[in-house]
């Protein structure tokens, strides 16, 4: 599969989180997802306590724990 065949068929979603929960950002590739990097406002993310990323077949995940207002309401994407 080439990098053009690698269409997202899940993209991410507007979600609404309570205080402390858990917030799942997830998108879906045709294929095997491709590696990407997750963004927070433009700055990249790297894993942390905060931030988990997962990658299983075609999926990638951002999980952001203990989601609090102030510090997590942001624009988040993601780029190959």
């Amino acid at each position: 599969m080439t990098e053009n065949d690698r269409r997202l068929i899940k993209p991410l979603e507007d979600q609404n989180i309570y205080v402390h929960d858990t917030c799942s950002l997830n998108v879906q590739f045709q294929g095997d997802a491709p590696d990407v990097k997750w963004y927070k406002n433009g700055q990249e993310i790297y894993p942390s306590q905060k931030y988990r990323l997962v990658q299983h077949g075609n999926e990638q995940t951002l999980l952001i724990d203990d989601c609090q207002l102030i510090h997590d309401q942001a624009y988040y994407s993601l780029r190959l």
